[in-house]
């Protein structure tokens, strides 16, 4: 059933991935100044981005007390009272922030569809919030078909918009509409599958769980999102929309592998927590060497064909406007592999109830982070004069952080749970670089990327010879293949996903 419910995720994922990428070819095509009107929006998910942290502290407390066997109906109770509220705070202190910079710094914004596409991101995001009540309680249950339900209404309803936006001549404006459709979606949905959900009213000691559970991610986003939100608006703010169009463009492709760490989240985080419940270490321990095994196989191809033939990716699925986020995406594709591979670990802390522990490991990474975007994207600050790299340096910024955090994961995770990553993941390094550079070669001497079906061909080419490497050198074998057979068996997928969703 795990085999299953994986598969599940993983396909929401990449068809999210195939329509966003869908979504972005008809900006690039149709769409009048695609990259500033691309970036106009990406900077107002980042500038909000810098604030949506406070509607999501107690997300990982429901999922730990749900999961670990509390009231349901009493954990309801206080988590809905908490997200309310913070996402009432988020809402005001955004507001508060944005009347400060205009009316008392006497700044203000790039142009007045910048500030207007901002107002409408921030209702998109309180919206997507108060969605996510439903998403961590099914979660917390792994009921993960209704969680992928509400993914997918998220995921692939707004591109359909994004289209129409594209081809009728809509820009910025239209577009952060289109962003909209997808979080009202998943917000009906969300309240759809809460139907039967009982609420009941809480005691002071679960609300105190709650914020004892919650306040280390609180310091830990805030850091991450100085770090890795606040790259996005010092682009804007040192170079501009079109460069931070470029930077989006390269964290839009990356997401197709960053994305699989979220939803191995979805899976273990629960299910860690519930052996914590138990004091099963030993599953604990099992659960993060095969899913950082899992994860390493499936990436490493997608990481490697991002990092040999961006240049093709984007002229292909985008258009020569975009050919300057080449490098970034490079980077950016290495930068999504420690992510993936990190997260099986860096979900050990809040699983057995070490919360604070996650939370400085973060945030000493952020801190380094965000320290370097200070370094590598402006040219100067106040006459002190920087390495002005400007999207390329946030790149940098964040791999090194992303490198940090995975080193310092892997310390405390072996002290604290005596668990580790998969000891054999440099064969599965060898096989992709190995397939990497022999398509590479064959690329630039024999038969050169050109259509759609062109890439098409290279990908899965690529992934045959990556998988026969693996399987000469044994760690592809026909267990797994048993294994993928068993989770992708179509009918009983189908027949999961209805009986989870009839259990209504």
């Amino acid at each position: 059933m795990i085999g299953r419910k994986s598969f599940l995720v993983y396909l929401n994922h990449i068809s999210g991935a195939v329509t966003g990428a869908i979504g972005m070819f008809f900006i690039a095509r149709f769409m009048t100044a695609p990259s500033y009107n691309y970036g106009i929006v990406s900077f107002a998910l980042g500038f909000v981005g810098l604030f949506s942290f406070i509607g999501q502290i107690f997300h990982g407390a429901h999922v730990k007390r749900v999961s670990e066997g509390k009231d349901e109906d009493s954990c309801m109770g206080a988590y809905i009272s908490l997200v309310t509220v913070s996402v009432v705070i988020m809402l005001g202190i955004t507001m508060g922030s944005i009347f400060v910079w205009k009316y008392i710094m006497g700044r203000g914004f790039e142009s007045s569809t910048h500030e207007t596409v901002v107002y409408i991101i921030l209702t998109f995001t309180a919206i997507k919030l108060l969605a996510n009540i439903g998403m961590k309680t099914f979660q917390a249950r792994s009921e993960i078909a209704k969680v992928e339900i509400i993914r997918f209404m998220d995921y692939n309803v707004p591109v359909m918009f994004i289209i129409l936006v594209s081809v009728t001549g809509g820009q910025a404006i239209e577009l952060a509409y289109a962003y909209m459709t997808g979080g009202l979606l998943m917000a009906f949905a969300s309240v759809y599958f809460l139907r039967p959900v009982k609420i009941k009213k809480p005691d002071w000691s679960l609300f105190r769980s709650y914020w004892n559970f919650g306040i280390p991610y609180f310091f830990s986003r805030f850091t991450s999102l100085l770090g890795k939100q606040l790259d996005i608006v010092m682009v804007q703010l040192f170079w501009g929309s079109i460069y931070v169009g470029y930077y989006a463009v390269s964290l839009r492709f990356s997401a197709m592998v960053t994305g699989i760490s979220t939803a191995v989240a979805i899976l273990i985080f629960p299910t860690i927590s519930g052996h914590h419940a138990n004091s099963d270490w030993k599953s604990i321990r099992d659960i993060v060497t095969s899913s950082s095994r899992y994860l390493s196989m499936i990436v490493t191809p997608i990481t490697l064909f991002l990092i040999i033939f961006p240049e093709q990716i984007i002229l292909i699925l985008l258009s020569s406007d975009f050919l300057p986020a080449s490098l970034v995406l490079r980077i950016m594709a290495l930068n999504a592999f420690f992510i993936v591979i990190s997260r099986p670990i860096r979900t050990i802390f809040p699983g057995i109830d070490k919360p604070r522990l996650g939370a400085s490991i973060s945030i000493t990474s952020n801190i380094i982070n965000f320290g370097l975007n200070i370094l590598l994207i402006p040219s100067s600050v106040f006459g002190i004069t920087f390495m002005g790299l400007g999207e390329v340096g946030a790149a940098i910024a964040t791999l090194s952080s992303s490198m940090i955090l995975l080193s310092l994961c892997i310390t405390y995770s072996k002290k604290v749970a005596d668990a580790t990553l998969y000891n054999r993941i440099p064969l599965h390094l060898f096989s992709g670089i190995l397939s990497a550079a022999m398509f590479y070669l064959i690329e630039l001497h024999l038969f050169n990327i050109v259509r759609i079906y062109h890439l098409v061909f290279y990908g899965l080419a690529f992934v045959g010879l990556y998988t026969l490497l693996l399987y000469l050198v044994g760690e592809f074998t026909k267990e797994d293949w048993n294994y993928i057979l068993e989770a992708i068996h179509p009918k009983e997928m189908y027949d999961y996903i209805k009986d989870e969703v009839k259990d209504d």
